[in-house]
């Protein structure tokens, strides 16, 4: 197997001035499609629809609707695709645990397949549909992290869902 170093003029003098250096290459990374399906486009923007609106309903349902909410893409650079990540702290609780159970309570009441881990820890898992919701309770919060699947979206389509009311 040859040493692919040796094809570009860079890298070449480096390996010529620095043998002692192991040189690493990694693959090109994936570009996201151009255009997208209607589908994945459909489902792309109601991923991030039903993640806001779930998050905005349940900082309601805890009596912390002032609280922040991150709302982001992530990128996997190597594969060009995408999912949605929304995120909030519920911060200053008297009661952790107990408001931990009560957020429970209401994704099961939503239509979420809601349950505790199994380890004992106060952390919970609900899935429904394409999304994955955490919450992990500590002594005077609840930290609160939705991500969906995977979507293969180009930037000028993630940023237009963004946009979206």
């Amino acid at each position: 197997m040859s040493d692919p170093s040796l094809h570009d003029p860079f890298l070449r003098v480096v390996r010529q001035e620095h043998p002692d250096v192991d040189l690493v290459i990694l693959p090109p990374a994936a570009t996201p499609p151009r255009t997208e399906s209607p589908e994945v486009l459909r489902q792309a923007r109601a991923a991030v629809q039903e993640s806001r609106r779930t998050l905005t309903r349940l900082l309601a349902e805890t009596g912390r609707p002032e609280s922040t909410m991150v709302d982001l893409w992530s990128t996997y650079a190597r594969t060009g695709s995408r999912h949605r990540i929304a995120r909030t702290l519920l911060a200053d609780l008297p009661e952790a645990a107990r408001t931990l159970e009560v957020v429970g309570d209401w994704l099961l009441a939503e239509g979420w397949d809601a349950r505790p881990c199994a380890d004992g820890s106060p952390r919970l898992r609900a899935v429904r549909a394409d999304l994955v919701l955490e919450a992990t309770g500590h002594p005077t919060a609840i930290e609160v992290e939705i991500r969906s699947v995977s979507f293969p979206l180009s930037d000028a389509t993630a940023a237009s869902l963004d946009e979206e009311p």
